[in-house]
């Protein structure tokens, strides 16, 4: 950045063409930025809720989380208290990606319409070929909600991961301390 005691008289100065008109030098009125100052792209904070959110935190293994809860607090009741956790936090990611399909198949029925009375022909087909894709995630979402209620399918190796992870540090805990006194 130049500094502003050392610019000549001359670089700051209107200079006046032929026409009358007064150039004034850019640097009068606005200060150069250095690439270190310019401004980072925001980055959204809002979570993913689409169908690909819902299978990575079902695709979790909570073993390690289960051990490593057993060896601070090695209750059953704790584990219980854990399992719970993980059902509720199921159940809000579930909701929420309910909400995302359900509001995006009423943005998607909204343009068939508009583009229907346009007289849009292929755009609505393409519409509703996004509308049933749509549909069928909604159908695997609804799927998965059964499933989680039920306590099976997909949704089971989140607690029979858990479980393992804390039966295991019940073992480790007995091995360090019973076992290995003989």
């Amino acid at each position: 950045m130049p500094d502003t005691l050392s610019t000549k008289i001359s670089d700051v100065t209107p200079q006046t063409d032929l026409s009358g008109r007064h150039d004034v030098p850019e640097q009068i009125f606005i200060a150069p930025e250095s690439p270190k100052t310019a401004p980072k792209p925001r980055e959204t904070t809002a979570p993913v809720t689409n169908l690909d959110a819902l299978y990575t935190y079902l695709g979790k293994n909570l073993e390690k989380a289960g051990y490593d809860d057993s060896l601070m607090n090695p209750d059953s009741s704790h584990m219980e208290e854990q399992l719970r956790f993980i059902k509720n936090e199921l159940a809000l990611l579930i909701s929420r990606v309910k909400n995302y399909y359900s509001g995006h198949l009423r943005e998607v029925e909204y343009h068939i319409e508009t583009r229907r009375r346009s007289g849009m022909v292929e755009t609505v087909d393409e519409l509703l070929a996004h509308k049933a894709n749509t549909e069928e995630k909604m159908q695997l979402v609804l799927q998965i909600e059964n499933e989680a209620r039920d306590g099976k399918g997909l949704t089971e190796n989140l607690i029979l991961s858990y479980k393992k992870g804390f039966r295991n540090g019940f073992a480790a805990i007995t091995a360090a301390t019973i076992l290995n006194k003989r």
